[in-house]
């Protein structure tokens, strides 16, 4: 899987899950680049804050 699939496929769960969409794309999109080494591990503070919102949400909506 290349990037653009990896954070389409991320995207995708992420709203089903009942993350907005906004969050999910930004969230994936961080993710994916991550997954394919263009950042980090551990992640930026400010990406790492994008995929911590995301996930808030999806813990909000699994309650």
């Amino acid at each position: 899987m290349n990037a653009d699939e990896i954070q389409a496929s991320m995207q995708q769960q992420l709203e089903a899950a009942g993350v907005p969409t906004n969050q999910a794309r930004d969230a994936a999109d961080v993710l994916a680049r991550q997954n394919v080494g263009e950042l980090p591990f551990p992640l930026p503070p400010e990406q790492q804050h994008i995929v911590s919102s995301a996930y808030e949400w999806f813990k909000a909506k699994q309650q």
